[in-house]
Order: C-alpha cells, then sequence, then structure tokens
C-alpha cells in the first residue's frame, strides 16, 4: 500500500510541475519514482518519463530508461578526438578547418526485444535520430514507418517525422508525411501544412504551393499559410495569384469590416494582418491605385475614433493642439444614436486610441499612413488625402509626436495648395 501511495503520488505530483510548465521538475520527480521502485512502474509510467525526456533534450537519459526497464541492450562508443591527429592538422594545415566532432557518440542496439511497446521503441527511435545515429534509429524504425497502418499510429509518425525535420532530414519526412496524406485519419490541413513546408525548404516550390492551397482549403482562416502561398505565388511569378492568397473573403467585405470595425478581435486581427500585407505587395507590384483603395481602409480602422466625424474646416486642425483635443471631446459627445455602423462601433474611444497595436506596431501603422498618403497624391485623391490628414492631426495616435503632427500638417499645407 506504500509503495502504492507513493507512485501514486509522485505520478500526480510530476503532472501537476507538467501542467505548471516545469517539465525538468516533473521529469525529476518522476524519475526517482522509477529508481525507488523499479518492479512496481508501469509502461504508462515509463512512457511518460521518456516523453518528459524528450521535452527536455536529454535523449541520452531517455535512452538510459529504455534500456534499464524495456530489456534493450544497447552499447555506446565515445568517439573522442585524437589528440596526435588534430595536433599534425594544425601543425601542416593551420586554418584547413578539418575537425571531427567531440564527444558524440555512436550507440549500437545489440538486442531489441519484440514486446517492446510500440510509442517507446518510437521514442527511442527518435532519441536516435536527435543523436545523430540515423542508421540505428532507421533500423528501429522501420517496422512503424514502412510497415505499420499510418491510420493506426499517425501519431507516432508525426511525431518520427518532426525529429527527422529537426535535424534535416526533410526527404525522409517528406516519405513519412506522403504516407500520412494518403489516409482518411491524417488527410489534415494540419498534416498538409507540415508536407508545404518540408516541399518548400527541399526547393519544389509548385508542389508547396499546391500544398498550402490545400491547406487554405480546408482552413480558410489559416494566417502564416496564406502568407507563406502568397511569397511562393510571388517567387513563381504569379502576382495575381500571390494577391489571391492574402484575400480570406470578398475583397470588398474583408476591407468593409476592417474600415467599419464590425467583427469579432480575433476574425479583425486576421483581416487586418491580411490587408496589411496585401498592401505591401501591391506597393511591390506598383498598384498605386489599389493600394490607396485598401490603405485608406486600414487607416480608417486606425483612426477610427476621429475618420469618420472629420468634417470641420481644414485650417482648424492645423492650428494649435489645445484645438485640436477640443476636437476630439466634441467628436466624443457626437449622438450615439447615429444610424453610421462606424460610429455605432466606436465605444470607450480612448481606450482604443491605438487602432489596433496589438497586430502592428505603431511605426509600422505610420509608415503605412505616409505610404496612403504619398499613393493619394500620386493617384491625385486629394479629398481623400485632406479627409484623412485631418483625422490623423485629431486622433490620439499622433496627437503626443510632434515630428508626426508637423508631417501632418505639411501634408494638409500641400493640399490646400
Amino acid at each position: 500500500d506504500d509503495v502504492e501511495w507513493y507512485l501514486t503520488t509522485a505520478r500526480k505530483t510530476s503532472q501537476a510541475f507538467f501542467d505548471l510548465e516545469n517539465a525538468p521538475a516533473a521529469a525529476d520527480i518522476l524519475q526517482r519514482a522509477i529508481d525507488r521502485y523499479p518492479d512496481n512502474i508501469t509502461s504508462g509510467d515509463v512512457n511518460m518519463a521518456a516523453d518528459l525526456c524528450i521535452i527536455n533534450r536529454e535523449y541520452d537519459r531517455c535512452l538510459e530508461l529504455i534500456k534499464r526497464c524495456c530489456g534493450v541492450v544497447i552499447e555506446s562508443e565515445t568517439e573522442a578526438r585524437d589528440l596526435l591527429l588534430q595536433l599534425s592538422q594544425l601543425t601542416q594545415n593551420v586554418g584547413s578547418g578539418i575537425q571531427r566532432e567531440a564527444g558524440h557518440t555512436t550507440y549500437i542496439i545489440k538486442t531489441l526485444p519484440d514486446n517492446i511497446p510500440v510509442d517507446l521503441r518510437t521514442k527511442l527511435g527518435i532519441c536516435l535520430i536527435y543523436l545523430n545515429n540515423l542508421d540505428q534509429a532507421k533500423d528501429v524504425l522501420k517496422k512503424l514507418v514502412d510497415d505499420s497502418d499510418p491510420n493506426e499510429f499517425g501519431d507516432l509518425l508525426l511525431d518520427v517525422a518532426e525529429a527527422y525535420t529537426n535535424k534535416g532530414h526533410h526527404k525522409t519526412t517528406r516519405n513519412i508525411l506522403t504516407r500520412l496524406l494518403n489516409t482518411d485519419n491524417y488527410n489534415l490541413a494540419a498534416v498538409w501544412l507540415r508536407y508545404a513546408e518540408c516541399m518548400k525548404i527541399l526547393g519544389d516550390h509548385t508542389k508547396s504551393a499546391e500544398a498550402y492551397n490545400t491547406v487554405i482549403k480546408m482552413a480558410p482562416t489559416h494566417l502564416n499559410a496564406r502568407l507563406a502561398l502568397s511569397a511562393i505565388q510571388q517567387q513563381l511569378g504569379n502576382p495575381q495569384e500571390a494577391l489571391q492568397a492574402l484575400t480570406s473573403t470578398d475583397i470588398n467585405s474583408q476591407t468593409e469590416k476592417i474600415s467599419t470595425d464590425t467583427t469579432n478581435s480575433g476574425e479583425m486581427e486576421e483581416d487586418i494582418m491580411l490587408v496589411y500585407h496585401r498592401c505591401m505587395l501591391l506597393i511591390a507590384q506598383d498598384k498605386m491605385k489599389e493600394f490607396s483603395e485598401q490603405g485608406l481602409d486600414m487607416m480608417c480602422h486606425y483612426f477610427r475614433e476621429t475618420y469618420c466625424y472629420t468634417s470641420h474646416n481644414m485650417t482648424n486642425t492645423m492650428t494649435t493642439k489645445r484645438r485640436r483635443a477640443k476636437l476630439r471631446k466634441q467628436y466624443s459627445y457626437l449622438d450615439r444614436d447615429s444610424d453610421d455602423e462606424r460610429i455605432l462601433n466606436v465605444d470607450n474611444r480612448k481606450s482604443k486610441n491605438a487602432g489596433n497595436e496589438t497586430v502592428l506596431r505603431k511605426q509600422q501603422w505610420w509608415n503605412l499612413y505616409l505610404q496612403v498618403c504619398h499613393a493619394l497624391v500620386d493617384v491625385g485623391s486629394y479629398e481623400k488625402l485632406g479627409h484623412l490628414t485631418q483625422a490623423a492631426l485629431t486622433s490620439f495616435n499622433f496627437t503626443n509626436d510632434p515630428a508626426k503632427v508637423c508631417v501632418s500638417i505639411t501634408t494638409c499645407i500641400t493640399v490646400l495648395q
């Protein structure tokens, strides 16, 4: 009873530390329990301890654990530097850069019981991958990688693929992911995303683009997939497809949501990022008219506490800081019963004065503002430019920065001229 109480307490305590994101402490507690009562532990205890070792990147410790608890016979041979050879090389070929990695250990699996649980066998192979013993890892994982049913053992195959990816063996990763994608259970957006990233690293941009397209079809709101697909399409010389990748919905609907602020915060952040990257792409493609329109929608969102109300004579916003503050105060008392949907959604203005700086930094918003101003000049939209600069001058965003105020006033003067 005392043994069982001890092991149960150790398991719960280890789990509690793991939940607190303290994996080293969790591993130490479980390891002490295994050391103290090796005959009373379960395969689940060993599996959890091995997991923690891998999380902590203690691969040698994990091998020792599996060796001790699962009947695996492992021999190791440490490859120390040959000092005489090193001295000879340094004497004869100074700066040649010819060195051998010190302390690298080669592991040889002498005995691997057939009854070892498949998850522990997998962890053994993963540790060998991380320890650069690829031939031994291939032998240990051969049955899983080549012969197992990927529908049943897909999670383990994904762990193996991740290990190969982290060590830079992307062709092996590709082969594993290809097997998984041809199944019912793992034909998933997350697996397609890994495959797309793998093909991108391998330089097959066409297949990578196809895979990213599949991800977007399965998960239309996946921002990183859209950004990656857009970059690849641009590299492939497909500018229109690059822009399309950054459009999660109808473009007019998407920019309208941003300018009116009529969506939840998660969707808003995604839309802001997509439209921002599309704006940058439009600039790169020298499509200034389209950029000016979509960039103006971004500015309408950023200056939303003043943009909808700005209708005063432009000279009023060019006078003093006190006058601009007075205008902002007037905006805050405008009729809340307005039918303008943009006005209805501007509550608690000062707390939201920074537009959405959880997505873009203030400097990025400022740079975008300047780019939109220049684009409006290029396309001759001076009325919109005047309205934008008034909104900027009366907004909370830039009023505490004299340099930015000066730039906006100069722009107003340009418009008046």
